[in-house]
C-alpha cells in the first residue's frame, strides 16, 4: 500500500520535474560574454602629457571587440600634464577608435569628457597599449535554481525509496 506521504512526494517530484523540464525548454539563448578591454599606459609614446591606465567592461555580441552599445562600464582616466600641477578625472566615454582587435568605434582618438570639469579631451590611441580580458563569469540565478531544484527531487526520491523499504 502506498501512503499518503508518498504519494505527496512522488507529486512534488512530478511538479518539480515539470517545472524544471519548463524552465529549460522556455530558456533564451546564452548571454554573450562579459569582456574587459585593459588600456595600459604606454610610456614610451607619451611625452608632456601623464595618463592612468584604464578599463571597459562590455557585454560583447560575439566578435569580441568593444562597440559603443556595448559598454558596462567605465574606470575613468586621469590626464594631466607633466610641466603643470594639474590633472583631471575624465570618467565619460565619449569617443571610441576603431583598434584592430580591440574596438570598432565612431572617432579617431579616444574622447573623454568629465561630469566636474566643463573640458573634454581627445587622447591618440598610441598613448596606451591593449588587452581583452574574459570576466570570470558567476552562474546565473535560473541556473543556480535549476540545481538546486535538481538536488532536492534527488533527495525527496532517495527518501522515498529508503521508507518504501
Amino acid at each position: 500500500m502506498v501512503s499518503i506521504t508518498s504519494q505527496f512526494q512522488k507529486l512534488v517530484l512530478a511538479v518539480t520535474f515539470s517545472t524544471l523540464l519548463l524552465n529549460i525548454i522556455s530558456r533564451s539563448p546564452a548571454k554573450a560574454a562579459t569582456l574587459t578591454l585593459n588600456a595600459t599606459v604606454n610610456s614610451s609614446r607619451v611625452s608632456t602629457l601623464a595618463f592612468t591606465d584604464f578599463q571597459i567592461v562590455f557585454e560583447d555580441t560575439g566578435d569580441g571587440l568593444f562597440q559603443s552599445m556595448e559598454l558596462f562600464s567605465f574606470s575613468g582616466v586621469t590626464i594631466g600634464r607633466r610641466d603643470r600641477n594639474e590633472e583631471v578625472f575624465y570618467d565619460v566615454l565619449r569617443g571610441i577608435p576603431t583598434l584592430p582587435g580591440f574596438s570598432v568605434g565612431n572617432a579617431s582618438n579616444w574622447q573623454f569628457s568629465s561630469t566636474t570639469v566643463s573640458s573634454g579631451v581627445g587622447v591618440v590611441n598610441e598613448a596606451w597599449t591593449y588587452k581583452i580580458t574574459t570576466v570570470k563569469s558567476v552562474p546565473e540565478p535560473a541556473t543556480t535554481l535549476n540545481l538546486t531544484t535538481l538536488l532536492g527531487c534527488g533527495a525527496l526520491i532517495k527518501r522515498g525509496n529508503s521508507r518504501n523499504r
